[in-house]
């Protein structure tokens, strides 16, 4: 039981960011990705409890996530009419990257001040919040995800920039 273990948590570790890249940039909605995410190794950790080895264990994570991510559609699809009982939405996103780096661009700032701006950005819509992550997460170019977002480049600096402005009006940076 410890290789099983073992054989995850490795695998885990050098495999997390990838796919919540990929997952992140698949569902659409990025404050679901977590979850899927979550399902994803949940998924994984089962079938290698299971059959003990996996022959090529990053190429079969990535399918469990494209699957994971083709039932978030079908059921996103199934309740499209469904009301909301509810406000979704994480109060504590995994993603301390970005709070580590507006935390230390703004020294003079609580903990609490992050936690604002990190509602702020996930208040705006899915395109700026995915670019934001993009950008101070996975330390991406400009170019390099307006490729992967499929948008100009312009576009990109547009919503970066001008989002930054606004927080920086909002919170008086």
């Amino acid at each position: 039981m410890g290789n099983v273990d073992e054989a995850f948590v490795r695998l885990y570790n050098e495999t997390y960011d990838g796919v919540l890249k990929y997952v992140l940039l698949k569902c659409g909605n990025p404050h679901d990705a977590p979850d899927i995410v979550q399902k994803t190794y949940l998924n994984y950790y089962e079938r290698l409890k299971k059959d003990g080895g996996i022959k090529k264990p990053e190429s079969y994570l990535f399918i469990i996530a494209q699957n994971e991510i083709k039932k978030y559609y079908r059921f996103k699809s199934a309740r499209k009419n469904d009301v909301p009982l509810f406000s979704g939405g994480e109060e504590n996103p995994d993603i301390e990257k970005l709070e580590a780096f507006l935390s230390q661009d703004c020294p003079q700032h609580s903990s609490l001040d992050v936690q604002e701006i990190w509602r702020y950005i996930r208040e705006r819509d899915d395109l700026t919040f995915k670019i934001f992550v993009l950008y101070f997460y996975y330390g991406e170019k400009l170019a390099d995800i307006a490729k992967i977002l499929d948008i100009g480049e312009s576009a990109v600096k547009n919503r970066l920039y001008r989002t930054i402005k606004q927080m920086r009006e909002h919170f008086n940076i």
